[in-house]
């Protein structure tokens, strides 16, 4: 699926001996951690928005906190390019000596790379539970993005937290009717569409009230 691109990197790099540029040396460390490459969309990255600093643009995040500078990318990839988004790349250390020297001004990040595949993907945010086994109970109803993002697309008067086997399930009370989501952020059900909504909600008992929102 093709994907608008919001941001066009503009990447013009010297590959030649310079004195006007600071030349990335980090990537010949002996002691380097990542791996020189990377076959295929197999490393998952954070894209990162550096623009406020010289001579710098968007850079990929590691989940080990390295940074990437993809000094370039794939032809005809679009992908989108904002903070947060989650990238699925392959690279290639690109390599600083006196044979192929890559110069760029921006000094935050730890490597250059030549991206070789690159597809937008899903991070999966932190403390986030892996499955219905590992949730527990919600005291902050903004602790997470698809709570956050339910809240401000349905506009409920009411949240409740239910035990549920497994997890919990919560209940937006939205006018006359109520919607179901399950503690992994996936919409179950809405009492106006479906009766086995209805019935679902009528066995659960104990309701733990999260959020009032007072209109």
């Amino acid at each position: 699926m093709k994907h608008t691109i919001l941001y066009v990197f503009v990447l013009i790099f010297t590959f030649s001996c310079g004195t006007t540029t600071k030349t990335t040396t980090s990537n010949t460390s002996e002691n380097q951690q990542i791996k020189q490459s990377v076959v295929g969309c197999n490393e998952i990255v954070e894209i990162m928005n550096y623009t406020h600093e010289s001579d710098c643009q968007y850079l990929f995040k590691m989940e080990d906190g390295t940074l990437l500078f993809p000094a370039e990318l794939p032809v005809n990839e679009e992908v989108a390019f904002y903070k947060g988004a989650g990238l699925k790349i392959g690279y290639e250390i690109m390599k600083v000596d006196e044979k192929n020297i890559a110069q760029v001004q921006c000094t935050q990040h730890d490597y250059l790379i030549k991206v070789t595949c690159m597809e937008q993907t899903v991070l999966a945010e932190k403390g986030m539970p892996a499955s219905h086994d590992a949730c527990v109970s919600i005291k902050n109803p903004y602790k997470f993005n698809w709570m956050r993002n339910a809240i401000t697309n349905l506009k409920p008067s009411l949240v409740s937290e239910y035990k549920y086997n497994p997890g919990f399930l919560y209940e937006f009370k939205v006018n006359s009717k109520s919607v179901l989501y399950d503690c992994l952020g996936n919409q179950l059900c809405d009492t106006e569409s479906s009766t086995d909504c209805q019935t679902i909600l009528d066995s659960l008992t104990d309701p733990k009230v999260i959020l009032v929102v007072n209109n």
